[in-house]
């Protein structure tokens, strides 16, 4: 593994780990306009989604997942179309193109440019709620990413800092590779981290460097393994 890299990058995480204002997220942000109050999530707070599909639900249950790790109750996830109306208490995420994401883009005189289409999202916190708006899932993805890092503790209750975020990657290819045929060999769990950890961050790309450290059945002329020895 590049540890070298990865230990550069924890050490980044932890010196940013007791900043949570909006404009603490990594990568910076290609445009961030920090606001005046947060957005207060409470066991009331709904996580709106635009479309009720797998890829959208599974971006959703990313937040919850950050709120199990933080010892908070998981919020209840629903498709927008089930809502009479949105006005507070949400956390939306979804394209410019449904009811409320062309709502919220305007009332919080949001944009969506050609250079955020493909992986770019619109992030915006006022004391309503928050709004992720992007074209594309990648992006929806992207901005909730960057959503998590800046949820924190706040007294009794859990707290996003106000402001608004235009973002986009400034590099098509983002990531990392790992040297796994020296010293200790990554498991599973490990290789699950790993990519957890990149996703965070908004890599795109995970390149495992493998010499002769796994035995393949279907393939027995490949070099046998140095463990084999073992």
């Amino acid at each position: 593994m590049n540890y070298l890299l990865l230990f550069a990058c924890f050490s980044i995480v932890a010196a940013q780990s007791n900043d949570y204002s909006i404009g603490s997220i990594l990568p910076v942000p290609q445009k961030v306009t920090a606001a005046s109050g947060q957005f207060k999530i409470s066991s009331a707070t709904k996580i709106v989604i635009g479309r009720n599909t797998p890829q959208m639900n599974f971006i959703a249950e990313q937040v919850n997942e950050e709120l199990l790790e933080l010892n908070e109750t998981q919020l209840n996830v629903v498709p927008e179309e089930s809502l009479r109306k949105l006005t507070a208490n949400y956390i939306f995420i979804g394209s410019p193109s449904t009811k409320y994401g062309k709502q919220l883009l305007k009332q919080r005189n949001g944009t969506l440019t050609p250079e955020m289409k493909t992986e770019g999202y619109f992030l915006d916190v006022n004391r309503n709620g928050v709004a992720v708006i992007a074209e594309s899932e990648k992006g929806m993805l992207y901005g909730v990413m960057s959503l998590l890092q800046i949820i924190h503790a706040e007294k009794r209750t859990l707290a996003v800092p106000g402001g608004t975020i235009l973002d986009y990657p400034a590099q098509k290819v983002r990531g990392i590779t790992d040297d796994i045929s020296r010293g200790q060999t990554s498991t599973p769990d490990n290789f699950k981290k790993i990519i957890r950890f990149l996703a965070r961050y908004k890599m795109n790309v995970y390149s495992p460097y493998i010499e002769d450290i796994f035995q393949f059945k279907n393939h027995p002329d490949i070099e046998e393994p140095r463990s084999a020895d073992a």
